[in-house]
Protein backbone atom coordinates (compact mmCIF):
# COMPACT_ATOMS: atom_id res chain seq x y z
CA UNK A 1 0.00 0.00 0.00
CA UNK A 2 1.04 3.64 -0.99
CA UNK A 3 1.02 5.33 2.65
CA UNK A 4 1.55 8.42 1.00
CA UNK A 5 -2.23 8.09 0.05
CA UNK A 6 -3.09 7.48 3.50
CA UNK A 7 -4.50 10.45 5.70
CA UNK A 8 -2.52 10.74 9.13
CA UNK A 9 -5.34 9.33 11.20
CA UNK A 10 -6.27 6.68 9.09
CA UNK A 11 -6.90 3.35 11.07
CA UNK A 12 -7.46 5.31 14.34
CA UNK A 13 -10.70 4.38 15.92
CA UNK A 14 -12.54 6.81 17.64
CA UNK A 15 -15.89 6.44 20.41
CA UNK A 16 -17.72 10.01 20.66
CA UNK A 17 -20.48 10.19 23.19
CA UNK A 18 -22.82 12.35 21.28
CA UNK A 19 -22.73 15.67 23.03
CA UNK A 20 -23.27 19.64 21.48
CA UNK A 21 -20.61 22.11 21.04
CA UNK A 22 -16.75 21.19 21.26
CA UNK A 23 -17.23 17.52 21.43
CA UNK A 24 -18.70 17.70 17.52
CA UNK A 25 -16.09 19.65 16.35
CA UNK A 26 -13.33 17.84 17.88
CA UNK A 27 -14.66 14.60 16.34
CA UNK A 28 -15.07 16.41 13.22
CA UNK A 29 -11.69 17.19 13.35
CA UNK A 30 -10.38 13.59 13.90
CA UNK A 31 -12.33 12.68 10.71
CA UNK A 32 -10.93 15.25 8.90
CA UNK A 33 -8.07 13.95 9.70
CA UNK A 34 -9.06 10.48 8.64
CA UNK A 35 -9.87 8.42 11.76
CA UNK A 36 -12.90 6.61 11.90
CA UNK A 37 -15.46 7.72 14.19
CA UNK A 38 -18.55 5.94 15.83
CA UNK A 39 -21.12 8.40 17.10
CA UNK A 40 -22.97 6.34 20.03
CA UNK A 41 -26.13 8.48 20.27
CA UNK A 42 -28.62 8.92 23.28
CA UNK A 43 -31.96 6.95 23.43
CA UNK A 44 -34.76 8.93 22.98
CA UNK A 45 -32.55 12.43 23.41
CA UNK A 46 -34.44 15.54 23.75
CA UNK A 47 -34.31 18.04 20.74
CA UNK A 48 -30.83 20.15 21.14
CA UNK A 49 -31.09 24.12 21.44
CA UNK A 50 -29.61 24.19 17.92
CA UNK A 51 -30.33 21.65 15.38
CA UNK A 52 -27.88 18.76 13.96
CA UNK A 53 -25.09 20.58 12.22
CA UNK A 54 -24.64 19.13 8.51
CA UNK A 55 -21.16 20.50 8.71
CA UNK A 56 -19.73 19.96 12.22
CA UNK A 57 -21.56 16.03 12.41
CA UNK A 58 -19.73 15.18 8.86
CA UNK A 59 -17.67 12.35 8.72
CA UNK A 60 -18.38 9.89 11.35
CA UNK A 61 -21.80 6.80 11.60
CA UNK A 62 -24.33 7.04 14.60
CA UNK A 63 -25.08 3.87 16.64
CA UNK A 64 -28.18 4.49 19.35
CA UNK A 65 -27.73 2.39 22.27
CA UNK A 66 -29.23 2.30 25.55
CA UNK A 67 -26.32 2.53 27.91
CA UNK A 68 -27.99 2.11 31.20
CA UNK A 69 -28.99 -1.33 29.81
CA UNK A 70 -27.02 -4.64 31.09
CA UNK A 71 -27.13 -5.53 27.24
CA UNK A 72 -26.52 -2.08 25.88
CA UNK A 73 -23.14 -1.69 28.32
CA UNK A 74 -22.09 -5.62 26.79
CA UNK A 75 -22.19 -3.37 23.20
CA UNK A 76 -20.54 -0.49 24.77
CA UNK A 77 -17.44 -2.76 26.13
CA UNK A 78 -16.86 -4.39 22.63
CA UNK A 79 -16.82 -0.90 21.01
CA UNK A 80 -13.86 -0.10 23.71
CA UNK A 81 -11.98 -3.00 22.96
CA UNK A 82 -11.78 -1.63 19.48
CA UNK A 83 -11.46 1.79 19.82
CA UNK A 84 -7.82 4.03 20.27
CA UNK A 85 -9.66 6.69 21.58
CA UNK A 86 -12.80 8.05 23.71
CA UNK A 87 -14.48 11.73 23.38
CA UNK A 88 -16.54 12.67 25.92
CA UNK A 89 -18.05 16.64 27.10
CA UNK A 90 -20.41 15.04 30.01
CA UNK A 91 -20.06 16.99 33.31
CA UNK A 92 -17.57 15.23 35.65
CA UNK A 93 -18.62 12.11 37.40
CA UNK A 94 -21.59 11.37 34.83
CA UNK A 95 -19.53 8.29 32.84
CA UNK A 96 -18.61 6.62 36.10
CA UNK A 97 -22.33 6.67 36.97
CA UNK A 98 -23.06 5.65 33.73
CA UNK A 99 -20.62 2.68 33.99
CA UNK A 100 -18.05 3.76 31.52
CA UNK A 101 -15.50 5.93 33.67
CA UNK A 102 -12.10 5.87 32.88
CA UNK A 103 -11.36 3.30 35.16
CA UNK A 104 -13.61 0.11 33.78
CA UNK A 105 -12.74 1.19 30.51
CA UNK A 106 -8.82 1.36 31.04
CA UNK A 107 -9.30 -2.30 32.14
CA UNK A 108 -10.79 -3.29 29.24
CA UNK A 109 -8.31 -1.84 26.84
CA UNK A 110 -5.36 -0.20 28.34
CA UNK A 111 -3.85 1.71 25.46
CA UNK A 112 -7.48 3.69 25.27
CA UNK A 113 -6.52 7.75 25.41
CA UNK A 114 -9.67 9.22 27.47
CA UNK A 115 -10.40 12.34 26.15
CA UNK A 116 -13.08 14.71 28.82
CA UNK A 117 -13.35 17.96 27.32
CA UNK A 118 -15.58 20.52 30.00
CA UNK A 119 -15.87 24.09 30.42
CA UNK A 120 -14.11 23.59 34.13
CA UNK A 121 -11.87 20.98 33.96
CA UNK A 122 -12.60 17.39 36.10
CA UNK A 123 -11.88 19.06 39.66
CA UNK A 124 -12.17 22.25 41.08
CA UNK A 125 -14.94 24.65 42.64
CA UNK A 126 -16.29 25.25 39.56
CA UNK A 127 -16.08 21.74 37.95
CA UNK A 128 -19.65 20.91 38.39
CA UNK A 129 -21.41 24.44 37.06
CA UNK A 130 -23.34 24.47 34.18
CA UNK A 131 -21.90 27.06 31.15
CA UNK A 132 -21.24 28.14 27.88
CA UNK A 133 -18.50 29.47 25.78
CA UNK A 134 -19.51 33.15 27.10
CA UNK A 135 -18.92 32.02 30.56
CA UNK A 136 -15.99 30.41 30.29
CA UNK A 137 -14.21 33.08 28.02
CA UNK A 138 -15.96 35.96 30.84
CA UNK A 139 -14.29 33.89 33.83
CA UNK A 140 -10.30 33.89 31.92
CA UNK A 141 -10.63 37.29 30.77
CA UNK A 142 -10.90 37.01 27.40
CA UNK A 143 -14.05 38.74 26.92
CA UNK A 144 -13.04 41.32 29.32
CA UNK A 145 -10.55 42.60 26.95
CA UNK A 146 -12.37 42.53 23.82
CA UNK A 147 -14.26 45.49 22.79
CA UNK A 148 -14.54 49.35 22.91
CA UNK A 149 -17.49 50.54 25.16
CA UNK A 150 -18.02 47.26 26.31
CA UNK A 151 -17.70 43.52 26.34
CA UNK A 152 -18.29 42.42 22.80
CA UNK A 153 -18.65 38.18 22.38
CA UNK A 154 -16.76 36.69 20.18
CA UNK A 155 -19.18 34.47 18.74
CA UNK A 156 -18.58 31.02 20.51
CA UNK A 157 -15.01 30.04 18.61
CA UNK A 158 -12.83 31.35 21.43
CA UNK A 159 -13.85 29.27 23.91
CA UNK A 160 -15.78 26.26 22.47
CA UNK A 161 -13.60 25.65 19.47
CA UNK A 162 -10.02 27.56 19.80
CA UNK A 163 -9.69 26.72 23.93
CA UNK A 164 -11.50 23.90 23.80
CA UNK A 165 -11.80 21.29 21.01
CA UNK A 166 -8.45 22.32 19.17
CA UNK A 167 -6.31 21.61 22.38
CA UNK A 168 -8.61 18.72 23.40
CA UNK A 169 -6.95 17.47 19.84
CA UNK A 170 -3.76 18.31 20.64
CA UNK A 171 -4.08 16.83 23.57
CA UNK A 172 -5.77 13.60 22.13
CA UNK A 173 -2.73 13.54 19.48
CA UNK A 174 -0.44 13.52 21.51
CA UNK A 175 -1.77 10.94 24.14
CA UNK A 176 -1.80 9.14 20.77
CA UNK A 177 1.80 9.25 19.88
CA UNK A 178 3.18 8.36 23.24
CA UNK A 179 0.91 4.90 23.56
CA UNK A 180 2.47 4.36 19.63
CA UNK A 181 5.68 4.44 21.84
CA UNK A 182 4.71 2.00 24.24
CA UNK A 183 3.05 4.08 26.74
CA UNK A 184 -0.03 3.27 28.59
CA UNK A 185 -3.36 4.94 27.87
CA UNK A 186 -4.33 7.81 29.59
CA UNK A 187 -6.81 10.35 30.49
CA UNK A 188 -6.75 13.95 28.64
CA UNK A 189 -8.84 16.65 30.80
CA UNK A 190 -9.73 19.63 28.80
CA UNK A 191 -11.13 22.22 30.15
CA UNK A 192 -12.59 25.22 28.23
CA UNK A 193 -11.17 27.83 30.65
CA UNK A 194 -7.70 26.39 30.85
CA UNK A 195 -7.89 26.45 27.05
CA UNK A 196 -8.94 29.88 26.72
CA UNK A 197 -5.99 31.35 29.32
CA UNK A 198 -3.48 29.46 27.53
CA UNK A 199 -4.45 31.07 24.31
CA UNK A 200 -4.06 34.30 26.31
CA UNK A 201 -0.23 33.86 27.02
CA UNK A 202 0.76 36.18 25.05
CA UNK A 203 -1.22 38.91 26.78
CA UNK A 204 -0.20 37.87 30.24
CA UNK A 205 3.68 37.85 29.28
CA UNK A 206 3.23 41.37 27.94
CA UNK A 207 1.43 42.09 31.53
CA UNK A 208 4.66 40.59 33.20
CA UNK A 209 6.61 43.10 31.03
CA UNK A 210 3.91 46.16 31.93
CA UNK A 211 3.70 46.05 28.25
CA UNK A 212 -0.27 45.74 28.10
CA UNK A 213 -3.31 47.31 30.35
CA UNK A 214 -4.80 45.86 32.45
CA UNK A 215 -8.82 47.31 30.46
CA UNK A 216 -10.35 47.43 27.51
CA UNK A 217 -9.29 49.28 24.31
CA UNK A 218 -6.13 50.36 25.62
CA UNK A 219 -3.68 48.11 23.33
CA UNK A 220 -2.25 47.60 20.25
CA UNK A 221 -3.95 44.58 19.12
CA UNK A 222 -7.84 45.57 21.08
CA UNK A 223 -9.13 47.64 18.40
CA UNK A 224 -7.42 51.20 19.94
CA UNK A 225 -4.42 51.55 17.45
CA UNK A 226 -5.39 53.57 14.58
CA UNK A 227 -3.72 50.96 12.38
CA UNK A 228 -5.42 48.15 14.11
CA UNK A 229 -9.03 48.30 13.86
CA UNK A 230 -11.90 48.50 11.72
CA UNK A 231 -13.29 51.83 9.79
CA UNK A 232 -16.38 52.36 8.52
CA UNK A 233 -16.70 52.80 4.54
CA UNK A 234 -20.02 55.28 2.66
CA UNK A 235 -21.75 52.11 2.22
CA UNK A 236 -21.96 51.22 5.76
CA UNK A 237 -19.38 48.47 5.31
CA UNK A 238 -16.32 48.46 6.86
CA UNK A 239 -12.64 47.95 6.21
CA UNK A 240 -9.99 46.18 8.42
CA UNK A 241 -6.61 48.11 9.13
CA UNK A 242 -3.48 46.22 10.13
CA UNK A 243 -0.72 48.06 9.35
CA UNK A 244 1.14 48.48 12.69
CA UNK A 245 4.75 48.29 10.72
CA UNK A 246 5.93 51.68 9.67
CA UNK A 247 6.09 50.22 6.07
CA UNK A 248 2.87 48.92 6.29
CA UNK A 249 1.50 51.95 7.29
CA UNK A 250 3.08 54.11 4.80
CA UNK A 251 1.76 51.75 1.79
CA UNK A 252 -1.48 52.17 3.43
CA UNK A 253 -1.28 56.15 3.86
CA UNK A 254 -0.05 56.28 0.12
CA UNK A 255 -2.72 54.54 -1.66
CA UNK A 256 -5.53 56.61 0.45
CA UNK A 257 -3.06 59.50 -0.88
CA UNK A 258 -2.83 60.81 2.82
CA UNK A 259 1.06 61.58 2.48
CA UNK A 260 1.36 64.05 5.38
CA UNK A 261 0.75 61.14 7.45
CA UNK A 262 3.99 59.36 7.15
CA UNK A 263 5.36 62.19 9.05
CA UNK A 264 3.86 61.43 12.03
CA UNK A 265 5.37 58.98 14.92
CA UNK A 266 3.89 55.87 15.21
CA UNK A 267 4.44 55.81 19.18
CA UNK A 268 3.05 59.77 20.20
CA UNK A 269 -0.49 59.35 21.23
CA UNK A 270 -1.25 62.84 19.84
CA UNK A 271 -0.16 61.73 16.20
CA UNK A 272 -1.96 58.25 16.40
CA UNK A 273 -5.05 60.30 17.17
CA UNK A 274 -4.60 62.53 14.47
CA UNK A 275 -4.23 59.45 12.23
CA UNK A 276 -7.30 57.79 13.68
CA UNK A 277 -9.22 60.57 12.91
CA UNK A 278 -8.34 61.32 9.08
CA UNK A 279 -8.67 57.81 8.11
CA UNK A 280 -12.16 57.91 9.92
CA UNK A 281 -13.00 60.95 7.63
CA UNK A 282 -11.09 58.65 5.08
CA UNK A 283 -12.70 55.67 4.33
CA UNK A 284 -16.39 57.44 4.64
CA UNK A 285 -15.56 59.04 1.28
CA UNK A 286 -16.09 55.77 -0.71
CA UNK A 287 -17.75 52.22 -0.41
CA UNK A 288 -15.80 49.04 1.01
CA UNK A 289 -15.74 47.28 -2.29
CA UNK A 290 -13.99 49.82 -4.07
CA UNK A 291 -11.60 50.38 -1.33
CA UNK A 292 -10.84 46.93 -1.16
CA UNK A 293 -10.19 46.94 -4.90
CA UNK A 294 -7.57 50.38 -4.41
CA UNK A 295 -5.71 48.62 -1.32
CA UNK A 296 -5.75 44.97 -2.21
CA UNK A 297 -2.25 45.01 -4.28
CA UNK A 298 1.03 45.89 -2.11
CA UNK A 299 1.16 45.14 1.10
CA UNK A 300 -1.27 48.33 2.79
CA UNK A 301 -2.62 45.12 5.32
CA UNK A 302 -5.96 46.42 4.69
CA UNK A 303 -8.83 43.80 4.01
CA UNK A 304 -12.88 44.55 3.53
CA UNK A 305 -14.69 43.11 6.77
CA UNK A 306 -16.71 40.19 4.78
CA UNK A 307 -20.23 38.62 5.72
CA UNK A 308 -19.83 34.76 6.40
CA UNK A 309 -21.78 34.38 2.75
CA UNK A 310 -19.34 36.58 1.12
CA UNK A 311 -15.76 35.16 2.54
CA UNK A 312 -17.83 31.93 1.19
CA UNK A 313 -17.42 33.20 -2.27
CA UNK A 314 -14.71 35.57 -1.64
CA UNK A 315 -12.03 34.78 -4.61
CA UNK A 316 -9.08 34.50 -2.94
CA UNK A 317 -10.15 31.92 -0.49
CA UNK A 318 -11.58 30.13 -3.87
CA UNK A 319 -7.94 29.98 -4.52
CA UNK A 320 -7.16 27.55 -1.86
CA UNK A 321 -10.20 25.85 -1.87
CA UNK A 322 -10.92 27.12 1.40
CA UNK A 323 -14.51 26.15 0.75
CA UNK A 324 -16.15 23.50 -1.03
CA UNK A 325 -19.84 22.69 -2.50
CA UNK A 326 -20.11 18.60 -1.65
CA UNK A 327 -23.27 16.56 -0.29
CA UNK A 328 -25.88 19.40 -1.68
CA UNK A 329 -23.42 21.50 0.98
CA UNK A 330 -21.28 24.41 1.01
CA UNK A 331 -18.69 24.26 3.75
CA UNK A 332 -15.71 24.76 5.05
CA UNK A 333 -12.74 22.33 3.43
CA UNK A 334 -10.28 20.28 6.40
CA UNK A 335 -7.61 22.74 7.49
CA UNK A 336 -4.15 22.33 7.41
CA UNK A 337 -2.98 20.72 4.35
CA UNK A 338 -0.88 17.99 3.56
CA UNK A 339 1.00 17.01 0.82
CA UNK A 340 -1.32 14.66 -0.50
CA UNK A 341 -5.54 14.58 -1.54
CA UNK A 342 -7.15 13.10 1.20
CA UNK A 343 -9.98 11.25 0.58
CA UNK A 344 -13.69 12.36 0.50
CA UNK A 345 -15.43 13.29 4.02
CA UNK A 346 -18.42 11.51 4.64
CA UNK A 347 -21.39 13.68 5.43
CA UNK A 348 -23.40 13.77 8.63
CA UNK A 349 -24.56 10.75 9.64
CA UNK A 350 -28.60 10.38 10.70
CA UNK A 351 -29.09 9.26 14.27
CA UNK A 352 -29.01 5.38 14.10
CA UNK A 353 -27.72 5.23 10.63
CA UNK A 354 -25.63 2.85 10.88
CA UNK A 355 -26.18 0.79 13.82
CA UNK A 356 -26.63 -2.81 12.18
CA UNK A 357 -23.43 -2.35 10.14
CA UNK A 358 -21.31 -1.60 13.22
CA UNK A 359 -22.87 -4.40 15.44
CA UNK A 360 -21.97 -6.67 12.61
CA UNK A 361 -18.30 -5.03 12.89
CA UNK A 362 -18.22 -6.00 16.52
CA UNK A 363 -18.71 -9.73 15.10
CA UNK A 364 -22.72 -9.64 16.68
CA UNK A 365 -24.93 -12.30 14.28
CA UNK A 366 -27.99 -11.26 12.27
CA UNK A 367 -30.43 -12.64 14.99
CA UNK A 368 -28.43 -11.53 18.29
CA UNK A 369 -28.83 -7.75 16.18
CA UNK A 370 -32.77 -8.34 15.82
CA UNK A 371 -33.05 -9.14 19.69
CA UNK A 372 -31.20 -6.23 20.57
CA UNK A 373 -33.24 -3.85 18.13
CA UNK A 374 -36.26 -5.22 19.11
CA UNK A 375 -35.49 -4.94 23.15
CA UNK A 376 -34.67 -1.63 22.63
CA UNK A 377 -31.22 -2.20 23.53
CA UNK A 378 -30.25 -0.39 20.43
CA UNK A 379 -31.30 1.26 17.69
CA UNK A 380 -31.58 1.98 14.52
CA UNK A 381 -33.74 2.92 10.68
CA UNK A 382 -33.89 -0.81 9.96
CA UNK A 383 -35.80 -1.00 13.17
CA UNK A 384 -38.20 2.27 12.90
Amino acid sequence: MDLTARRPLQGVNVLELQGMGPVPFCAMMLADLGANIIRIDKKGAPPAVVPDNPVVNRGRRSIIIDLKSDRGQTVFQRLINTSHVLLEGYRPGVTEKLGLGPDICHALNPRLVYARLTGWGQTGRRAHQAGHDINYIAATGALHAIGETGPVVPLNIVGDYAGGAALALAGIMAALLNVEKGAHGQIVDSAMAEGVSYLLSFQYGLLACNAWEDQRAANMLDGSHPLYRTYECLCGKHMAVGALEPRFANQLFDRLEAHDLKALDLHDPHSLDVIRRRLEQIFLLKDRDTWAGLLEAGDCCATPVLSLLEARDDPGLADRGTFRHRHGLHEPAPSPRYSFQPADIAPAPRSGQHTRDILLELGYEASMIDTLLHSGTVSGELHE
